[in-house]
């Protein structure tokens, strides 16, 4: 490890990034999911204001947040590639509740 390493412990992931750069590589992965767990909390607030004003389309943006948030976070991806990821399954599961079709 680096003597210029600085270590970051959140939620049980230990985030290292060194002053100069030289570690960037290994932290990538930790900050992708330190983004997804913030993506989280973001959602569950988004979710948590669709229901004190009563607007269903917010409550919706949230729980699409958080849902990209835990995507995120799991696979340890960037923020573009799990909107990705996200899209792609709501696009190709889009009827999921229409067996009839099958």
């Amino acid at each position: 490890m680096c003597a210029n390493a600085q270590s970051i412990v959140f939620r049980g992931i230990t985030i290292r990034t060194s002053v100069d750069g030289t570690d960037s590589g290994r932290s990538d992965m930790n900050r992708d999911r330190l983004h997804g767990i913030c993506r989280q909390f973001n959602g569950t607030l988004k979710e948590h204001w669709g229901a004190l004003t009563d607007d269903p389309l917010a409550m919706d943006a949230g729980k699409r947040e958080r849902l990209a948030g835990r995507v995120q976070e799991r696979r340890a991806i960037s923020v573009q590639e799990s909107r990705r990821q996200l899209d792609d399954f709501l696009n190709r599961n889009r009827n999921w509740w229409d067996l009839s079709r099958r």
